[in-house]
């Protein structure tokens, strides 16, 4: 069965302020007269900044071919330069026309609504009326086809009233659930600064601990090099009072020490000297060994030429 508000013809597209903070579009329009109402499609709005999706509020489906909707949307969308179009599951598209300022409903069961038609009865042409207790020619068929006009001018009112309680109310809920939710992006924005700022506070105490931790090896490694010092110069002291004790005794050999010094050196002095004396000696017999070798041999040479006896 092919849904009746793809072929509406659109009636009326207004819109009501609820609250300050909440505005009701309300469209109504005429499908085929017995066809059930069906799903309501999805209310478009395109500003220059943004695109939003509304979702009909819930209310009873429509019957006998009445086509109605009303939409909860913030008050600053409806403006000349927003369009508003209808959207299908199946993306067929509807261009619905700026709307136009509406008046509320009553929400006082039984209050007339302003603008609605008031039943007048027939007027019956004396003529038509035959004899006491037979009908009319035409006249059951009249009666039959005016059933239903009669039954929905009754009703109209009554489901009028129901409907603009209902979508008030809904109007209202869905106001507040915007601000709930609002609250709930708020909160949850503070929640996150709060986590970055725990998380911030956490790496810095972290690094805080790791200084302190640090600070503490430096400190311990501080006192154990104070500490080995601390050995080393007492050790270093004990060596030198040691030291100091064990020469003190070999001050009395200095003496004797010098003492055998000097005759070391009168001894090296005395083969120096001795060294000399026999080099001198050796050079005198060395010396007087060479002139007797000169003389023998020039008187060897003197005899040689020197005549013979006769």
């Amino acid at each position: 069965m092919p849904d009746p508000w793809r072929s509406i013809k659109l009636r009326d597209f207004e819109y009501v302020v609820v609250s300050p903070t909440t505005m009701l579009l309300r469209l109504g329009g005429r499908g085929p007269r017995w066809g059930a109402g069906g799903s309501r499609p999805t209310l478009v709005a395109t500003s220059r900044d943004a695109i939003n999706r509304f979702n009909a509020i819930p209310s009873p489906p429509d019957t006998r071919g009445l086509l109605r909707a009303a939409y909860s949307v913030p008050p600053e969308l409806v403006s000349p330069t927003t369009k508003f179009s209808l959207h299908f599951d199946d993306g067929h598209v509807i261009v619905l026309p700026e709307p136009t300022e509406g008046v509320a409903r009553p929400t006082t069961r039984g209050a007339a609504v302003p603008g609605a038609p008031v039943p007048v009865p027939p007027v019956v042409d004396p003529s038509d009326v035959g004899p006491p207790g037979t009908v009319p020619p035409g006249a059951e068929a009249q009666a039959v086809a005016a059933v239903p006009a009669a039954v929905e001018s009754i009703e109209q009112p009554q489901a009028d009233e129901r409907l603009a309680a209902a979508e008030a109310r809904f109007a209202e809920l869905e106001a507040e659930a915007r601000r709930a939710v609002a609250q709930v992006q708020e909160l949850e924005t503070w929640r996150g600064e709060l986590e970055r700022s725990l998380t911030a506070a956490t790496d810095e105490l972290s690094e805080v601990r790791a200084a302190r931790r640090a600070d503490a090896a430096r400190m311990q490694q501080l006192q154990d090099e104070l500490a080995a010092a601390t050995a080393t110069n007492e050790r270093l002291r004990a060596e030198a009072e040691e030291a100091r004790a064990f020469t003190a005794p070999d001050s009395a050999h200095e003496d004797e020490l010098s003492a055998a010094r000097a005759k070391i050196e009168g001894l090296r002095l005395e083969l120096a000297a001795a060294r000399e004396t026999a080099a001198d000696a050796k050079l005198d017999a060395i010396r007087h060994a060479a002139e007797t070798e000169a003389r023998e041999q020039a008187e060897r040479e003197l005899d040689k030429t020197s005549p013979a006896p006769d």
